[in-house]
């Protein structure tokens, strides 16, 4: 938030960071209460995951179990959602093999699939169709962009996916009679 917003009070994200610090459970993951609100709704895996990503993204760096941890509950599962939030988390984390190797899994995927049926689980609040594809594109073309030489061309595919996508002033919008893609 502090790059997009001056008034962005530091104070606020290392108390954030340091509650979520507090709850790992010493083995590579966050301990989570189950609510009724649809990030309650995420599986164990997209919320470490994005526990990984969102603490990174702050600048933290001590969550190295937790990434790996992440990264193996990943393996041999096609979630692009989760492979996208963990090589941006990669990525911050200085870990630019592991970020390289997870785009180039993207791309593979979007090779197989298209970019509009990327495949994934659900994302951090329980988006499933339409409005997980266009948080799925949008997570992977910011990790492309990170990348230390940029995929234009997958760039621009996928950015002109999201923006085919906008409908209703918004994105991942369903209006009556759309057909879920």
């Amino acid at each position: 938030m502090e790059k997009v917003w001056s008034g962005m009070d530091k104070k606020t994200i290392d108390k954030t960071a340091q509650w979520l610090l507090s709850r790992k459970d010493g083995k590579g993951g966050f301990r989570q209460n189950r609510g009724k609100y649809a990030f309650a709704r995420a599986n164990e895996e997209v919320v470490n995951a994005y526990i990984v990503y969102a603490l990174s993204e702050a600048g933290y760096a001590n969550i190295a179990t937790e990434f790996q941890a992440s990264l193996n509950s990943l393996s041999g599962k096609e979630d692009n959602y989760r492979r996208a939030l963990l090589a941006l988390a990669a990525f911050n984390l200085k870990k630019t093999e592991i970020a390289e190797a997870l785009l180039a899994e993207i791309k593979k995927s979007i090779n197989i699939h298209t970019i509009a049926k990327l495949p994934a689980a659900h994302s951090i609040t329980y988006s499933m169709g339409k409005s997980l594809q266009v948080e799925t594109a949008a997570l992977s073309a910011i990790a492309f962009m990170k990348a230390a030489t940029p995929d234009i061309g997958t760039i621009q595919k996928i950015i002109d996916y999201i923006i085919s996508q906008r409908s209703c002033g918004g994105f991942g919008y369903r209006r009556r009679g759309d057909q879920q893609n």
